[in-house]
């Protein structure tokens, strides 16, 4: 479980935790770091790895007047997170690129929430979306119609 830092809703005094099933946590592994204070992914050193990257594929050798071209001080510097703006663009990105319908990123916590509400119930849901109201989680999971349907069957 991680503390959310940064959460939407941490001027109303409530903590947040996130829980993560081994699944997650292993997929995160190569990313944690020992602050819990700082975000996993850090566009800094995306920025560096992608440079690395690029001058280890080059074919050619760099001429020396292009060795460091970087800015002492650029107008423009990575931040020390990813914004919501900037991930839902990636994502959309990669949706054109990959030539299926754009959609948000937003979906994911829809879906994880109706997923949630189907198998564990809403008050599960809730917990885990750091909803205060189960009125907020019904938002976001979605009425299983299917259940519905087959109690109907049943009772007749």
């Amino acid at each position: 479980m991680l503390p959310a830092v940064g959460a939407k809703m941490e001027h109303t005094g409530r903590s947040r935790t996130v829980q993560l099933g081994p699944r997650a946590q292993e997929v995160l592994r190569p990313w944690l770091c020992p602050s819990l204070e700082e975000y996993l992914f850090r566009p800094e050193e995306a920025e560096a790895e992608r440079h690395a990257g690029r001058k280890e594929a080059r074919k050619t050798p760099v001429p020396p007047s292009q060795r460091d071209r970087r800015k002492t001080d650029p107008k423009k510097k990575p931040g020390d997170r990813y914004t919501t703006r900037v991930y839902a663009h990636a994502i959309a990105g990669a949706c054109r690129r990959a030539g299926v319908p754009v959609w948000g990123p937003n979906r994911l916590r829809h879906l994880a929430a109706t997923s949630l509400r189907r198998e564990f119930g809403l008050d599960v849901a809730q917990v885990v979306l750091g909803h205060a109201s189960p009125d907020t989680t019904l938002i976001y999971a979605e009425a299983d119609r299917e259940r519905a349907a087959e109690a109907m069957l049943r009772i007749g």
